[in-house]
C-alpha cells in the first residue's frame, strides 16, 4: 500500500510540474499579446482550438493579474505542500492535507473556467484544457493517498498555530501574483501603453469617415458586426505579418467584430498609386491574386492569407510568378490548375487594382493601415488598442 501511495504521489508531482509549465507559457502569451511582443503561439491549432483567444478574453485576468500566472503560483505552492507526504510529523501530515484541499480548489477553478470557455468564448484553449485535466489527475492521486479521518473542520484551526508555514504559502500566491504583475507592467511601461491607447482612441474619434466597399475584400465575421475593421496590407511587408496575429486573434475573440482585408501591394504592376510609378516584379500582386481566388473559388481566402504570411520569408526570395504558383499550389495540389487559371485572369487583376485604389483614395501612406468603422485607427495592429476601442463602441 505504501509503495502504491508513493507511486501516486510521484504521478501527482509530475502532473503538477507539467501544469506549472503550461501556466507559465500561458502567462507569457498573455503579456506578449498585451504588449505586442510576439504573435506566434505553439498552441494555436486552428480557429476553434486557439490559446490566444483565451489569453486575450475578458476572463483572462483578475484585477489585471493573469489567471494563468495565479495558476502557476498555485501549483507551485501545491508542489511544496506535497513534499510533506514524505515527512512523518503530525504537522507535515496536516500540511499534506492542506495540499489536498488546494488541489480540490484548483479542480473547482478548472471547472468554472471550462464552463466559461464553453459558454462565452468562440474557441477552446488546448493548453488550458491540458491544465484542467492535470488538475483532475493531481486531485485524484491525492484523494487516494490522504489519511482517513482528516477533515477541513478539524484541520483548519492549525493554519494559525502549528501550520503557519502553510498559511504563508497560501497567502503568498495572490501576493506574489500582484507583485510579479506589477514588475512586468513596470518593465514594459504599462503607463506609456495606456497613454498610447488613449491617444489612439482620441485620434480615431477626430478622423473623417471613409466609405469602403465592404463586399470587396476577404471577410471574416458577422455581416451585422458593429465593429468593422478594414485593413490594407502588403503580403511581403514584415509589419503586416506581425499585425496579422493580433488582428486574427481579435476577430476570433469578439463575436461582434468583423475584418475586411483589402490588398495594397507595394507593386506598380497592380497598384496604380503614383508613388509606385508602375514599378514591380509582380510577386506581391500574384500573392494578392491567390487570396482573392481562394476566397472566390473555395471561401478559404483567410486560409491562404495566413499561409502566405507564415511563408513570407520564402516569398521574399522568389522573383517570378511561377515560383509563387508552385508554393501556393503546395497548400493543396488538387486545386492547382483552377487556382492558376483564376490567378491569371483579368478579373483577379481588376479586383486587386480596385482594392488598392480604395486605399489610394483613403490616402494611406504605408502598410498596414487599419480603419475601424470607416475611421483610420493609428496603432490598430495592437490588440490592446483594438480591445479598448471595442469597449468604447459596443
Amino acid at each position: 500500500m505504501e509503495t502504491k501511495s508513493k507511486k501516486l504521489i510521484y504521478v501527482a508531482f509530475l502532473s503538477t510540474l507539467t501544469a506549472i509549465g503550461l501556466h507559465i507559457y500561458l502567462s507569457f502569451k498573455y503579456y506578449s499579446l498585451k504588449f505586442g511582443i510576439d504573435s506566434s503561439s505553439a498552441c494555436n491549432i486552428n480557429e476553434r482550438f486557439n490559446c490566444d483567444v483565451a489569453s486575450t478574453s475578458q476572463f483572462a485576468d483578475i484585477f489585471g493579474v493573469p489567471i494563468a500566472m495565479l495558476g502557476a503560483l498555485t501549483n507551485a505552492g501545491l508542489l511544496i505542500l506535497l513534499i510533506n507526504f514524505f515527512l512523518t510529523s503530525t504537522e507535515s501530515r496536516r500540511a499534506f492535507f492542506f495540499g489536498y484541499l488546494l488541489s480540490a480548489f484548483t479542480v473547482g477553478v478548472s471547472v468554472i473556467m471550462g464552463v466559461i470557455s464553453l459558454l462565452f468564448l468562440n474557441a477552446y484553449c488546448p493548453f488550458c484544457i491540458g491544465a484542467y485535466l492535470l488538475s483532475l489527475i493531481t486531485f485524484a492521486c491525492l484523494h487516494l493517498t490522504k489519511e482517513k479521518g482528516q477533515s477541513i473542520g478539524s484541520t483548519m484551526p492549525y493554519l494559525f498555530t502549528e501550520n503557519k508555514g502553510t498559511l504563508w504559502i497560501l497567502a503568498a500566491i495572490p501576493l506574489l501574483g500582484l507583485f510579479i504583475n506589477w514588475n512586468i507592467n513596470k518593465r514594459y511601461s504599462s503607463d506609456r501603453l495606456e497613454l498610447y491607447i488613449s491617444d489612439s482612441i482620441q485620434s480615431w474619434k477626430t478622423k473623417e469617415t471613409v466609405n469602403f466597399d465592404l463586399s470587396r475584400g476577404i471577410t471574416k465575421g458577422p455581416d451585422d458586426a458593429k465593429f468593422v475593421i478594414v485593413e490594407f496590407a502588403d503580403y511581403l511587408c514584415p509589419h503586416c505579418k506581425h499585425a496579422n496575429g493580433p488582428l486574427k486573434t481579435f476577430v476570433n475573440t469578439y463575436a461582434n467584430a468583423k475584418i475586411v482585408f483589402k490588398p495594397y501591394p507595394l507593386d506598380g504592376t497592380c497598384n496604380t498609386s503614383p508613388g509606385l510609378q508602375g514599378a514591380g516584379d509582380g510577386v506581391r500582386c500574384r500573392l494578392s491574386f491567390a487570396t482573392y481566388c481562394a476566397e472566390k473559388l473555395y471561401k478559404e481566402g483567410f486560409r491562404y492569407h495566413d499561409y502566405i504570411f507564415e511563408n513570407q520569408e520564402f516569398f521574399h526570395g522568389v522573383s517570378n510568378s511561377d515560383e509563387v504558383d508552385k508554393k501556393i499550389c503546395s497548400l493543396d495540389d488538387s486545386r492547382c490548375a483552377q487556382m492558376k487559371e483564376c490567378m491569371s485572369s483579368e478579373e483577379a487583376m481588376n479586383w486587386v487594382k480596385s482594392a488598392a485604389k480604395e486605399g489610394e483614395d483613403a490616402k494611406i501612406t504605408g502598410t498596414p493601415t487599419i480603419f475601424v468603422n470607416g475611421k483610420k485607427l493609428d496603432g490598430g495592429q495592437n490588440f490592446m488598442v483594438l480591445k479598448a476601442l471595442y469597449s468604447n463602441i459596443k
